[in-house]
C-alpha cells in the first residue's frame, strides 16, 4: 500500500513537473495607464512623488509628462473579482493555470502567496497598454510547511506594452498546500500568543500585519515567523 501511494505521488509530481516551461495565455490589461488608477494607488501606499500624480511638475521632469509607479507593474493585468476558472478547465488550458488545476484536483485547495520579485526596464507612461505572457519556472516536490503540506509553483511573467517594448518582468512564488495538514493547527492559542498582538502591531513581523484587534491571520504570521518553515 505505501508503495503504491508513493509510486502514485511520484507519477503526479512528474506529470506536475513536465509543466515547466510552459506558457499561458496572453493576459491583456482592460484600460491603459491611466492618471486615476495611478492616483489611486499613490493614495492607498501614500506615495507623494509629483512624477505620479503632479502633471506640471511631470511635464517639466527628465519623463516629459505622467508615469506610473514601477511596482504597478503586474496591476494592470490583473483580473479582479470576478467568478474562478473551474479546476477542469484550467486543467485543460497550459502554463501555471494547468499546474494550479492539477494542484486543486489532486487537493492541494488552498493557496498562500509566499514571494515577488519585480525587474523594471523602463517606466510606464500614461497610455500605455500592458500585456503580459507567464511562464511555469518551477514545480517544487511536496514539502511539509507550517501551513501545510504543499507544493511551490513558481512563475515568471514577461510584461510589454502595445508596441512590444519590454516594460519588466515578474517571478511569483505561491505555495499551493492541503487544507487540514498544518502541523500546528491544534496548537492552543493562549495568552502568549495573544498579547503579541491586541492593540499593538509586534515587531516579530513588522509591516507585514497590522492587527487591532488580534486575528487569525496575524496568528498564523506570528506562528510562521517563529516556525521558520515557510
Amino acid at each position: 500500500m505505501e508503495a503504491d501511494a508513493e509510486a502514485k505521488a511520484s507519477e503526479f509530481y512528474d506529470r506536475i513537473r513536465s509543466r515547466v516551461g510552459e506558457t499561458g495565455e496572453m493576459e491583456m490589461a482592460r484600460d491603459a495607464v491611466n492618471p486615476a488608477m495611478i492616483r489611486h494607488w499613490c493614495d492607498a501606499m501614500e506615495d507623494h512623488n509629483p512624477a505620479y500624480t503632479d502633471p506640471e511638475w511631470a511635464s517639466a521632469s527628465v519623463h516629459g509628462g505622467l508615469v506610473a509607479p514601477p511596482a504597478m507593474l503586474n496591476a494592470w493585468t490583473m483580473r479582479g473579482l470576478v467568478p474562478p476558472v473551474p479546476a477542469e478547465a484550467r486543467q485543460a488550458s497550459e502554463g501555471a493555470s494547468a499546474v494550479y488545476g492539477e494542484l486543486d484536483a489532486a487537493g492541494y485547495t488552498s493557496v498562500v502567496a509566499t514571494n515577488s520579485e519585480h525587474e523594471y526596464d523602463r517606466y510606464l507612461k500614461v497610455g500605455d497598454l500592458i500585456q503580459g505572457r507567464g511562464r511555469v519556472e518551477d514545480v517544487s516536490a511536496e514539502k511539509t510547511t507550517a501551513l501545510g503540506v504543499g507544493h511551490f509553483v513558481t512563475t515568471l511573467t514577461e510584461y510589454t506594452n502595445q508596441d512590444g517594448d519590454s516594460i519588466g518582468r515578474m517571478r511569483f512564488r505561491i505555495l499551493k498546500f492541503r487544507p487540514g495538514t498544518s502541523f500546528h493547527q491544534h496548537v492552543p492559542v493562549g495568552p502568549g500568543w495573544l498579547h503579541l498582538f491586541g492593540r499593538h502591531r509586534s515587531n516579530l513581523v513588522g509591516d507585514c500585519c497590522r492587527s487591532t484587534p488580534a486575528s487569525p491571520f496575524a496568528l498564523n504570521l506570528v506562528r510562521i515567523h517563529e516556525i521558520g518553515h515557510v
